[in-house]
């Protein structure tokens, strides 16, 4: 005898439930970050006001604050994982990835990165002309005047293996059969939001889309990590280390008055950069033609189920976690605007 199908109001009940518990892990995550994380830091400052020790102390965490920095998400994706825990999951069915489909995602990736910093350009330029507000990206500021073996470590190996491990692994696998395209909207929402800032939000949401939809294709964990790290290493840590070996007051002092003698000790660092460059933007192109060449061929597997897509859409964002997650994300990400 068959098994009956459930009905709407059961399917909506157990997705909400999902998806308020997945809202949760995200807002305990946020809160961490943003709120509990500067309340230590404030105490800790109290405590150690005028201590040689304290001071010393606050000295190496400047040295070192992209891998406090990476310690610190990994506790926080810890405490979502804890919010996760013991909840049904279903992995996406694991295939090879394929290497000329893995580099089929890098190049589309650069490109929609590149896409995304023209839009966060300029909605920041607006926003800076409308409100005389000077924004700046901080990411690059921090890459820039970093230790380059740390930036490797920590922005280009660490950051995609832990933030794949909470967006793609714990999301996704807990979502995933409510949805795959409901499953992948999620997680790359939740990826840019969590990001907290415009800089980075329009090519994060992109990048976060599609490392979801790679997932979902291959079920592969480490394969999305790989594509994110690629991404990273390429587009994020190698630009910073070439712009660190370019002598910018020898080059300044070359531009004011030309000589050979100054130009052998630019030209090297400023051929590479420009190499980097003509690579970076072959890619671009590469990526935007592959893009629409393949966009026939982009597919969502269709789940049979009595919601329709008010109501799977309802569930999904009409929820306690989700909404808590979303009221703290979005302010995060308003107040970002504010920062001069």
């Amino acid at each position: 005898e068959a098994t009956p199908a459930p009905d709407a109001r059961q399917v909506l009940r157990t997705t909400r439930r999902a998806y308020s518990r997945c809202g949760w892990a995200v807002a305990a995550l946020t809160l961490f970050l943003t709120i509990v994380l500067p309340v230590f830091i404030a105490i800790f400052t109290v405590i150690f006001k005028g201590d040689s020790e304290g001071g010393a102390f606050y000295g190496f965490l400047e040295e070192n604050i992209l891998y406090l920095n990476e310690v610190i998400i990994a506790i926080g994706v810890l405490i979502g994982a804890i919010v996760l825990w013991r909840m049904p999951k279903q992995a996406p069915v694991r295939k090879p990835v394929v290497p000329i489909v893995f580099l089929l995602f890098f190049v589309i990736g650069i490109a929609m990165g590149f896409a995304g910093n023209i839009r966060s350009n300029a909605l920041l330029s607006f926003w800076s002309t409308f409100t005389g507000l000077g924004m700046e990206d901080e990411l690059t500021n921090t890459l820039t005047s970093i230790d380059p073996l740390q930036m490797i470590l920590c922005t280009g190996i660490l950051a995609p293996f832990i933030e794949e491990y909470f967006f793609r692994k714990l999301l996704i696998d807990r979502t995933y059969r409510y949805g795959e395209l409901t499953a992948i909207l999620f997680s790359g929402v939740a990826f840019a939001l969590f990001h907290g800032n415009f800089n980075q939000f329009y090519y994060t949401l992109g990048l976060g889309i599609l490392f979801a939809y790679f997932y979902c294709r291959t079920g592969s964990y480490l394969g999305v990590a790989f594509l994110h790290m690629a991404f990273n290493l390429f587009s994020g840590v190698l630009p910073a280390l070439l712009m660190m070996e370019l002598p910018m007051e020898t080059l300044e002092s070359f531009l004011n008055a030309p000589s050979i003698s100054v130009l052998k000790d630019v030209l090297g660092p400023m051929l590479l950069y420009f190499l980097y460059l003509a690579v970076y933007y072959g890619a671009v192109i590469v990526g935007i033609i592959f893009f629409f060449l393949n966009l026939k061929k982009i597919t969502v597997q269709k789940r049979e189920t009595p919601l329709t897509c008010g109501r799977q859409t309802e569930a999904v964002l009409v929820n306690s976690g989700v909404l808590v997650a979303l009221t703290l994300l979005v302010l995060q990400l308003l107040l970002s605007l504010f920062t001069v």
